[in-house]
């Protein structure tokens, strides 16, 4: 797995993005991504928004994309504030070239008038597969590539590495979906283990990420 930090313009988004926003506003950074749906088309962040010199959150003009749900916090020019990003309008379709299910955004991320920097974690080939559709978008700077073992994913860190294996590629092909969209013995063949072996691999699996998330409960 690689994490990678990339830097690209932002003037793919002017069209979205009301010109007073940065008459207003200095940046946007990513603090927090507290739910990413791009299926549903929905992201809810905390980001942290600096205002210009003179100006206040109430004179930003926001974007229709996105809805200011609550300043957590304010400090001189700078506001926390829980955000709602809708990628639902056709026009922002664009959007979607980003929905691979192995990619997993990160941190950081932030917005101004001349830079849009933003971080993604996942294995190599979809690494590259990501890039070439951000190329669409404009030309990219690749600003850091970084090792990322998923025992780095606090959620992985119980497990063995056939067991991350395997509970990643369960939830990557649907297997945690409701209805499920593949069953336990494509999985199987997919993996090529038993049926029983797969059971027994989830099981311990999700056994060690429940009591590690239960520690000390």
């Amino acid at each position: 797995m690689r994490k990678v930090t990339i830097h690209l313009s932002p003037k793919f988004l002017f069209e979205f993005i009301p010109n007073e926003f940065f008459k207003t506003c200095e940046r946007v950074e990513g603090k927090a991504i507290l739910k990413y749906d791009l299926g549903k088309g929905v992201k809810i962040v905390v980001s942290e928004i600096h205002m210009k010199p003179g100006f206040m959150i109430k004179d930003m003009k926001i974007p229709p994309a996105l809805t200011l749900l609550d300043v957590l916090e304010k400090k001189r020019n700078k506001y926390v504030c829980l955000v709602k990003v809708e990628y639902s309008d056709e026009k922002l379709e664009f959007i979607k070239l980003f929905d691979l299910k192995n990619i997993i955004f990160d941190l950081p991320a932030s917005l101004s008038e001349d830079k849009l920097s933003f971080s993604f974690i996942g294995d190599t080939e979809t690494i590259k597969e990501l890039l070439k559709l951000i190329e669409s978008l404009g030309p990219i700077t690749i600003d850091s590539v970084q090792k990322y073992p998923l025992s780095e994913l606090n959620i992985f860190s119980p497990l063995t590495e056939r067991q991350q294996e395997i509970i990643t590629l369960a939830k990557q092909t649907g297997y945690y979906e409701i209805p499920r969209k593949i069953s336990t013995e494509e999985l199987s063949n997919k993996l090529g283990i038993s049926k029983s072996t797969l059971t027994e691999h989830l099981r311990k699996a999700e056994n060690r990420i429940v009591s590690s998330l239960f520690k000390g409960i």
